[in-house]
């Protein structure tokens, strides 16, 4: 391994690092808005986490009451396994509201990762007490109705068919904490015939320099993906392939034949980190490896496959890029720059080529394309007419679902869903 491989993971482990270490100081979470009078009375909800917070409060001189008390703390605190039987608290999040006024929110408080129950609550106090020492008379309440509808003008609308990219653009999201998703995916592709550029190249071209002239591939690749939200801001991405590939080939005696392989492929291991996210604008970094479990050993009947029929690339690879993702109200637009780095050659003397990979996706909507994009929505990543390609072979189908259309106006019972029609590009550059 080179000084420059030996460089580059060394500040790739500390940049994955230090996105780990940096979510210690972002498990509370404390927004205090108004000054609470100490010295008037509280109620807690009475649970354990309750319980250890009313404790600590009353050392701070808190007067807690049953009755014509003025604030109420609110507490609720979610589980976790510790051993296959034994539950332990994990998180816990709550508010504390003025009675007099029973729709304001003067605090709203959580810890999403509980380490030690009783020193997390101590802070927590400490914290609260601190910030209410900050706070003057100008201090202002929350408004619980006008907060939860700023929260969702400030949310991202995962109610969109758009939310996410297309399905050929892999780890295009981040997951909140403990957030699980497991996916499947099947890619297929067929080619026929050489080409260089757009030149064809007869067979009788291709003997005069190789053995074979390869007149047609075909590839299966099946991918499944799993996602674990690790923290608020950091997302595990796995992504395993099967492959099953076939290629057919005339030689230089006019006899066709075929090779074949199938077996796993190279496992995608992606460290997804939540850079920026509001309403419109979504940006994550993605950093992470490719994993050699695929094999370049592969053999049809005792001759070893060309490269291009191996399963796996046979070496370890980078992977550094970013996701960015826009979301507006009759449209949404999204990138994602990627860059493949092989690291060394594998054990049969060869590498592949350093890769920069460009996805660039959108999607409008409109009332027109409402009534259309559940049929033609598979047909528009393959043609760039797709409006005519779907007006000659879903013609009839336009005309059921406008009458559908129709009668629902009339019925007034009937709602078209809302739908956007989506677009895809990707480029690959390979270089040495």
């Amino acid at each position: 391994m080179n000084k420059c491989m030996k460089r580059y993971l060394i500040l790739l482990f500390l940049f994955l690092n230090n996105i780990v270490l940096s979510q210690d100081s972002k498990y509370l979470s404390l927004n205090l808005v108004d000054k609470i009078d100490i010295g008037s009375s509280f109620e807690i909800t009475d649970n354990q986490v309750g319980d250890i917070i009313k404790k600590n409060l009353q050392s701070q001189g808190f007067n807690f009451s049953d009755t014509e008390t003025k604030y109420f703390i609110s507490v609720s605190f979610g589980w976790k396994y510790k051993r296959s039987t034994e539950l332990e608290i994990d998180n816990f999040k709550g508010n504390i509201i003025d009675k007099s006024s029973p729709e304001k929110i003067i605090a709203q408080f959580s810890i999403s990762k509980v380490r030690d129950l009783e020193k997390d609550i101590s802070f927590f106090v400490k914290e609260l007490i601190s910030q209410n020492n900050k706070i003057g008379p100008s201090g202002k309440f929350i408004d619980v109705q006008d907060h939860f509808m700023k929260m969702n003008m400030k949310s991202w609308d995962f109610s969109r068919p758009d939310a996410h990219a297309p399905s050929g653009v892999l780890a295009d999201h981040v997951h909140s904490r403990g957030g699980v998703m497991i996916g499947y995916r099947y890619f297929s592709s067929k080619g026929d015939g050489s080409y260089n550029g757009n030149i064809v190249y007869s067979k009788d071209e291709i003997t005069n320099f190789y053995d074979r002239h390869v007149t047609q591939q075909i590839q299966n690749t099946h991918s499944l993906e799993f996602m674990y939200g690790v923290s608020k801001n950091v997302t595990l991405f796995t992504n395993l392939t099967f492959h099953d590939k076939e290629y057919s080939y005339i030689n230089k005696q006019n006899n066709s034949a075929r090779m074949s392989s199938s077996g796993l492929g190279d496992i995608d291991i992606q460290v997804l980190y939540n850079i920026f996210s509001n309403s419109k604008v979504k940006i994550h970094s993605n950093i992470g490896f490719v994993l050699p479990s695929g094999t370049i050993k592969k053999k049809y009947q005792n001759e070893k496959l060309p490269y291009s029929l191996q399963t796996g690339n046979g070496h370890l690879s980078s992977i550094t890029g970013f996701t960015s993702f826009f979301q507006f109200k009759k449209f949404s637009l999204g990138v994602q720059p990627l860059y493949n780095l092989s690291l060394g050659e594998n054990i049969g003397g060869y590498k592949y080529g350093n890769k920069f990979s460009l996805n660039y996706w959108g999607a409008l909507t409109n009332k027109i394309i409402q009534l259309v994009c559940l049929l033609v929505e598979w047909e528009i990543l393959t043609s760039k007419f797709y409006i005519i390609f779907f007006l000659i072979l879903r013609l009839k189908f336009i005309l059921i679902l406008v009458l559908y259309y129709l009668l629902g106006l009339l019925k007034k019972n009937i709602k078209m869903k809302s739908c956007h029609i989506p677009f895809r590009q990707e480029m690959d550059i390979y270089h040495l």
